[in-house]
């Protein structure tokens, strides 16, 4: 809730009036917010991807072990 509200605050006050051209396509201020996050999310998953290159999966899952047991009621 609070990115939303940071996200908003950002669009309608410090990125007001923002336009940007760039390769014949123009970004408002809402383009560069959603561009941001999305820079964010690519960054976290190249991120995750290089920090778990090395992790191994177990070959056999642990043996689960069932007991019954009866309540009396």
């Amino acid at each position: 809730m609070a990115s939303a509200a940071i996200a908003g605050y950002l669009v309608s006050n410090i990125l007001h009036g923002l336009r940007i051209s760039l390769l014949s396509m123009s970004f408002g201020p809402l383009d560069t917010v959603f561009m941001v996050a999305g820079i964010l999310v690519i960054g976290a998953g190249v991120y995750a991807m290089l920090a778990l290159r090395g992790i191994a999966l177990a070959k056999k899952p642990p043996e689960l072990h069932v007991t019954e047991e009866v309540v009396k009621i």
